[in-house]
Parts: C-alpha cells; structure tokens; sequence
C-alpha cells in the first residue's frame, strides 16, 4: 500500500465537510428574585479597514495560524475572545444580571473545556493564514484549513479592538457549514436562555428544546460517521429547519458518504446549487460534489468561482491538477503541483499530490525530489524497508531516481 493517504486521488477526496454544529453544556441558571436586567449587545464592527491597518493584521493573523496548527493553546486563548463571541451570540438578548452572570460563566467554562474551544476541530491541522478580506461590511482574516484527510475548509474571522487598542478575533464564518459560530452558538443554547429567564424582542425564529436535541445526536452520528441514522435524524428535523443552509449542506455530506444513495446525493447537490447560487462560498461544496462525481471539468469551473471568493490559494492549483490526473493529463497535474510548492513551499498536500502522481506517471525525478522535501522539511521518518516490496513503489525503487533516494535512508 501507499505510504500517503491514497483515496482514489484527491480528484475524489477534497473534502467532508464536518457539521458547524457545536454542542455545549450550559448549566441552568438559578432564579433569583431581582428584577434588574441587562440587553446584551454585540461588539462594534470594526468596519472597512484602510490598506496599512489591514497590512498590520499580518503579523498577529501569521501567528495565530501557527498558534492553531502547532497547538499552542495558550496563543490561541491570547488572541481569541470567547467572551466577545457570547456577545456577538446573543446580541438583543436580555436577562437578569445575576442569571447572565451564572450563564456567561457556564458557557465560557463549556465552550473552553476542551483544548482549543470551539476551534478545536481545527487544532494541529494544517492552518493558514491567506489576507485580509471584505465580508458583511468589515475587514476579516481569512484561513485555510486543510485536515488530516485532506478535507478543505475556509475559516473567515471578524476582528475587535480591545479598549487597550489589542486586537483580537471572536467569531468566524465556516464555508463548509455556511454559517459563523455564533449562529450555531444561538441555535443550541437557547433553550437555556429561555429557561433561564432571557427574552428577545423578536423571538420567533429560535431554536426550540427538541430542535437542539435533534441537532446534538445529528452532530454526534455524523462525527461518528453513522451516516444513515444521521440521514434519519436530519431528514425528521421540521421542513423550515431543514431548509437552513448550514442542514442543507450536511444532507449533501452525509449522502455523499453513503455509496448507495449516489442519485439522491447528485440530486441534493443540485438542488444546493440552484436554492445557494447567489452565495459564493457554496462553490466549496459545490467542487467536492463535483470531484466526487468524477466531473472534472465542473471541479474546474467551481474552483473558478470559489477562487472569486476567497482570492488566490496555491491549493486550488492541488485541486485542479487533481482534476487532470484524473483525466489521466499527467503533465498537466504535475505542473500545476509545481506551481503550488513554488507560491507555497510549505504546502505539504501539494507534495504529497506529487508523489503519488508521479508514480503514476513514471516521472521519477519528481517523486525522489518530493519525499526529500517531505524528509527534510517535514520530518516524515522514511526507512529503506518502507519502500522495498512494496507494489506502488517497485519501480521507482528499481529506477536512478529511486535507487538515489534509497540511499540516503537507514533500515
């Protein structure tokens, strides 16, 4: 077997989007009989930033990248303000000072329970930081997350200036989910709002008890890849809930991950396309439902679009030269896969995409010149006797190239 992950190319796996649904634990405040209450509002834009504060943000936005990717908790805890985010969550919400108190404290000891909070799924994965974009009227950080699994996401930040003029990030919008984390943050924890004495001007379209419960399991069976009982659950949600973007795109993942329902997968892709074409984030789902269909050139012409949405990204250039390998263009592929490393020589993904691709291609220089790179750059810990006997490497092992990078190995 391959010694990278090696699912049918990355033509086929850009990505399982996970469900921007986030499950935390707020206790139920005690009511206590005073009648003083606070609205709760969200924190002021920091609108559209000129070209130099927007060139200073680089620096802080390189290093909470590095602090997500090299789980540096403490760098995370420093520069992301979960207390904001409570803020931006519940904006119009009011409640009894000393319940908002009670609550506050359950909620930031719930969502920072686990290392990394609320954006733990992303902690030790591959982070990057790519500009400083324009999104719902303001100036926002815009990262890469690439998983393990090779799966894709974009993660959007809005900014705040503390009083001390520090700046900080508290809430982010997820391409794949379609929505910013407090939405999902609202959604769960209002019923506990409710019970805990917190009203709203307009409290019509929140989330009632058996709808969070729905959404809890649905989140629960999807990260424990139950996809059917996940479709069950989802699909028994109320039609007006069903309908939300973030639900839309989980159906399209969680039938994308049941071979049998192929028809009904391409059928809700399309639906998605047709109910979201005015959103452009959507065309990130829109490319994995196209290379998992094998439609090439439709992965293609969604990169396009999805490049109109977050700009430029060495790693569309991975994914589109994973279209060409699939189409059997070679040349094609490895020469886009060149590109990306040159912009972005630390784009692992992109070396990897390398070695597979040019076994398959016979291109055996470029083979020896990746693992080398992943070698020496990335620590990969390669052995002679990982190679040797094995069938997709036989012979690259019996070539130059192959004999060349042997021989730099121990065992």
């Amino acid at each position: 077997m391959l010694l990278f992950p090696s699912s049918s190319s990355l033509a086929r796996s850009v990505g399982f989007g996970a469900l921007c649904v986030c499950a935390f634990a707020f206790p139920v405040a005690c009511k206590r009989q005073v009648e003083e209450r606070r609205t709760v509002h969200a924190p002021a834009s920091v609108g559209v930033l000129d070209a130099k504060a927007a060139d200073d943000l680089r620096g802080f936005a390189y290093e909470f990248a590095e602090d997500v990717s090299s789980k540096n908790f403490a760098g995370i805890a420093e520069k992301f303000d979960y207390s904001r985010l409570l803020d931006r969550a519940f904006d119009g919400v009011t409640m009894e000072v000393n319940a908002l108190a009670d609550f506050r404290e359950g909620a930031l000891k719930g969502m920072g329970g686990a290392e990394g909070g609320v954006l733990r799924a992303a902690v030790g994965q591959s982070y990057q930081f790519l500009r400083v974009v324009e999104a719902d009227g303001e100036s926002q950080l815009l990262f890469r997350f690439i998983s393990a699994d090779g799966k894709l996401d974009y993660q959007r930040f809005r900014l705040v200036r503390t009083e001390d003029g520090t700046v900080r990030l508290y809430d982010f919008f997820g391409f794949i989910g379609g929505e910013y984390a407090s939405e999902s943050l609202r959604r769960m924890a209002w019923p506990v709002v409710m019970q805990s004495g917190g009203t709203v001007e307009d409290a019509g379209g929140e989330s009632d008890a058996a709808e969070v419960a729905g959404l809890t399991a649905l989140g629960g069976q999807m990260g424990n890849q139950e996809f059917e009982a996940a479709l069950a659950t989802l699909r028994a949600l109320p039609v007006e809930v069903r309908a939300q973007r973030f639900l839309r795109s989980s159906e399209v993942q969680v039938l994308g991950a049941i071979p049998a329902r192929r028809a009904e997968y391409r059928a809700a892709l399309e639906r998605l396309a047709e109910d979201f074409s005015s959103d452009p984030t959507i065309a990130l789902t829109l490319v994995n439902g196209a290379s998992s269909n094998g439609d090439f050139e439709g992965m293609r012409s969604q990169l396009e679009r999805l490049a109109n949405a977050v700009g430029s990204d060495a790693y569309h250039d991975v994914m589109a030269a994973a279209s060409y390998a699939g189409e059997k263009d070679f040349a094609r592929a490895l020469t886009l896969a060149g590109r990306a490393v040159a912009s972005e020589p630390d784009l692992r993904e992109a070396w990897l995409f390398i070695v597979k691709t040019g076994l398959e291609a016979r291109e055996f220089g470029a083979v020896a010149s990746a693992l080398v790179r992943l070698k020496d750059e990335f620590g990969y810990g390669f052995r002679r006797d990982q190679f040797e006997g094995i069938p997709d490497y036989q012979d690259f092992v019996g070539s130059n190239e192959g004999k060349a990078f042997l021989g730099m190995l121990e065992g």
